[in-house]
């Protein structure tokens, strides 16, 4: 029988379980919040903060550098587990 390849082949026996549910939704949940939240304490906080200033440097680009390979990641995953369907009626 042929491997699928779309899917990534087989992922290990254990399955979906509450922990890995956890998981998921806290680095979800940290992804996000991270990115932006209403304490002022966030990436965009710290950049507008660094634009306002005129001290945008290097650590302000590696943070958003990361931030945006994260979200990609997470953009990746969901469309791999939606699909364009699941995609298209989500948004």
């Amino acid at each position: 029988m042929a491997k699928d390849t779309r899917s990534g082949g087989d992922r290990g026996r254990s399955g979906f379980t509450l922990m890995s549910f956890i998981w998921r939704f806290a680095a979800a949940l940290v992804l996000v919040l991270a990115t932006f939240n209403p304490t002022g304490h966030s990436a965009w906080h710290l950049t507008m903060e660094a634009v306002r200033e005129g001290t945008f440097g290097p650590l302000n680009l590696i943070l958003l550098t990361v931030l945006a390979i994260c979200w990609v990641i997470f953009w990746i995953a969901t469309w791999r587990a939606l699909d364009t369907l699941g995609v298209v009626l989500g948004g």
